[in-house]
């Protein structure tokens, strides 16, 4: 199984792409939140998943855009685990 990775600056833009990957066939995506601008709405993001999602947050050292202290980092992980 492949998982399609999504790193999009808009929530809409980042729920239409996975909708699209989905109806094309796509088992599992990844949702990059280090790519949202602004405030990161998990809810949002996954209250209609066409498909099951792996939630990332990448650090910069770590090859990902997030911009926000660590502490901010692990309680967005956190709340999309609840």
């Amino acid at each position: 199984m492949l998982c399609v990775s999504i790193g999009r600056g808009r929530h809409r833009h980042v729920i239409a792409e996975h909708k699209h990957l989905a109806e094309q066939g796509a088992k599992l995506v990844e949702l990059r939140l280090d790519y949202i601008k602004g405030e990161v709405s998990i809810k949002r993001l996954i209250a209609e998943r066409p498909c099951p999602v792996v939630i990332t947050c990448r650090r910069e050292r770590d090859g990902g855009r997030w911009e926000g202290s660590e502490e901010q980092r692990l309680l967005l992980l956190r709340t999309a685990i609840a």
